[in-house]
């Protein structure tokens, strides 16, 4: 959701920003009224945003001592700032905080595990942040990238069929686990980072019939998942990752293609561009519409698939204005740098 800002954005990387965090925010919801549109993103939308920021990686640029200060400052500085502002506003929306509850809170965000977070997604930023650690560490022992990434599927493997629990601090074997994805769009980067609709037309008809192609039968292929919640299913528990890993690499590269076609859909670019603040203001906007509704009087209750993706958009609304304002004021809380600086 963050890393070392490019100043030069990318339209079709932000698109698929936008539409990864529209399902986060609607998984983080309610699962059960979400259904299967909740069970299709945990498919992939973690995996797709550490697959986008690994695009942004630039490891070689910088010696191991800069590139971590890097991403601290666009990490944990955001995570240890939001932290605070919602620890504050949970005290005052509650009418005060016991001192258990207070240390449990405050622990849990030393610990920075999945699942035990205040703000459900803020997991992310630390555990992004000791995956592009490990990256960095792994370029600087191992040149060839075939290799790297082989290495990094094997490690993510290994995590996902070993190491599931317990959750470790900064969420560790999450971040073994999703270390591929951040790798392959490191490595991916320059053969995808010039995609657009412009350079579909430039090739010839046997490319442009293999894409289309290519992306009907995804779209089918995600529509059995969407309805089944599997495709192939091994009883070895490396093959059933290894499916699963193939599932997630489909619907990644389909998002990568429907984000190409939406890169000019600016509302879902600007959402794109501001993930992290969707990610760690998702408490604070769902309770200012909440609050809104409740002083006006409107009765909306978000049981039904329809009335979730409504109501996040709703939020999301709602907190693009503090995003606004934050920008303005204080962009190095979103793991930006003014402008002058860039």
């Amino acid at each position: 959701m963050g890393n070392i800002q490019n100043k030069n954005r990318i339209d079709w990387i932000d698109a698929a920003k936008g539409i990864a965090i529209i399902f986060v925010l609607i998984i983080h919801y309610d699962r059960r009224a979400a259904g299967r549109i909740a069970a299709l993103g945990l498919m992939f939308c973690v995996q797709l945003f550490f697959f986008l920021s690994g695009m942004f990686a630039n490891c070689e640029k910088y010696t191991f001592k800069e590139y971590v200060k890097r991403q601290a400052k666009a990490l944990m500085l955001p995570y240890a700032a939001f932290s605070v502002i919602n620890i504050i506003f949970h005290y005052i929306f509650n009418r005060g905080l016991s001192l258990a509850a207070f240390k449990e809170i405050i622990i849990n965000i030393l610990l920075a595990r999945r699942n035990h977070m205040l703000v459900a997604a803020m997991w992310f930023l630390p555990c992004l942040f000791l995956v592009s650690i490990m990256y960095k560490l792994l370029t600087l022992l191992i040149k060839n990238k075939k290799l790297l990434l082989l290495l990094c599927f094997g490690l993510s493997a290994y995590a996902k069929v070993f190491m599931q629990e317990p959750i470790l601090p900064f969420s560790a074997n999450q971040a073994v686990r999703f270390l591929v994805y951040f790798s392959a769009g490191s490595i991916l980067f320059p053969y995808l980072k010039d995609l657009s609709m412009e350079k579909f037309h430039c090739q010839n008809t046997k490319v442009k019939a293999a894409l289309i192609v290519y992306t009907i039968v995804a779209a089918v292929l995600i529509y059995i998942l969407y309805k089944k919640e599997y495709i192939i299913y091994f009883v070895n528990d490396f093959l059933f990752y290894l499916s699963l890993f193939i599932n997630t690499v489909m619907i990644i590269s389909f998002v990568v293609i429907i984000s190409v076609l939406l890169a000019g859909f600016k509302p879902l670019v600007k959402i794109g561009q501001n993930t992290l603040g969707f990610c760690c203001l998702e408490n604070i906007n769902r309770t200012i519409v909440n609050t809104a509704m409740a002083v006006t009087g409107i009765g909306f209750m978000p049981d039904t698939k329809l009335k979730v993706v409504v109501f996040n958009f709703m939020a999301m609304a709602a907190g693009y204005v503090v995003i606004i304002f934050i920008n303005r004021f204080c962009p190095v809380l979103l793991g930006k740098r003014r402008k002058n600086n860039s």
